[in-house]
């Protein structure tokens, strides 16, 4: 009897190690999510990254990237809100210096945006699985602008194995956003994703290029049914967007180090999504 309690306490003990030294995330890496949005009707993009080591959640950052318009030219900001830092004057005070405003902002009881922005981090740290709300966070007094929903699809991606890097870019005079995002499993590659969302009047499109399929109309024939698009494709060795994506993301899964130069039939500009692939795979721990 004894002999089997011995045994009994033993397998609790391997148990209660093996428990504690269990990761919450079984990749280790940085892991991006992004979310599309407006500021004062001018498209702006918010995006945060977790970073887990050993299993767990080290950091959490936040950061936002807005545009502006120019006797009607839209261009994205040089500087995040974060690199702005001071200058980014969220209390205004456009005449002060950095030193005087930094000043201003100690005398009147008031934190400047990357400031607040890492209050907030600390905030989602500190609850991961918990209601990342920040209301009440003291010293914050901005709105929540997302943050808690770009860090929770960040927290999935961290699940999930996903590692995402995107780019922003004007197309024709529109915002425009693409994308990549790099799954792994058991350590390997599982699949390899790019996508490209673009605007109109300063509006986001409702769809991405994959989501439109055909209804993208690369190759335009805008009088054409999508039946007869198809064919029109067919008979003249076309591919639409989404088919020339599947085949670099094809090419980047057998071998994330891939030359899309001479890829068959991809016609397309690669460069956007070179660099986007490239910058997920780099977040691969």
């Amino acid at each position: 009897m004894k002999r089997f309690m011995s045994v009994f306490v033993i397998a609790l003990l391997s148990v209660a190690l093996l428990a504690c030294g269990k990761k919450e995330f079984a990749q280790d890496g940085t892991f991006r999510a992004f979310e599309l949005g407006d500021n004062y009707g001018t498209p702006m993009i918010t995006w945060a990254d977790v970073v887990v080591k050993d299993g767990k959640v080290e950091s959490i950052t936040l950061d936002a990237l807005q545009a502006t318009v120019t006797e009607g030219s839209f261009a994205w900001n040089a500087k995040s809100k974060k690199e702005l830092g001071y200058a980014y004057r969220m209390h205004q005070q456009y005449d002060l210096s950095e030193e005087d405003y930094i000043k201003y902002l100690k005398d009147n009881n008031k934190l400047e945006w990357f400031e607040q922005a890492k209050l907030i981090e600390d905030h989602f740290l500190a609850n991961i699985g918990k209601d990342l709300a920040i209301d009440g966070v003291t010293g914050v007094t901005i709105a929540d602008g997302g943050y808690s929903t770009v860090v929770e699809k960040a927290l999935e991606n961290a699940r999930n194995n996903k590692f995402v890097d995107f780019e922003v870019s004007v197309n024709y005079g529109s915002p425009q956003v693409v994308w990549a995002e790099v799954t792994t499993k058991n350590g390997k590659v599982s699949s390899v994703f790019i996508d490209t969302i673009q605007s109109s009047e300063l509006k986001w499109n409702a769809k991405s290029k994959k989501e439109l399929g055909y209804a993208y109309r690369m190759h335009e024939q805008y009088d054409l049914s999508e039946a007869d698009y198809i064919k029109y494709l067919k008979d003249n060795n076309k591919l639409e967007w989404f088919e020339q994506a599947n085949l670099i993301e094809k090419a980047y899964k057998d071998n994330k180090n891939a030359s899309l130069d001479g890829l068959t039939n991809v016609t397309i500009t690669t460069s956007s999504y070179k660099a986007v692939v490239e910058g997920a795979f780099a977040f691969i721990k």
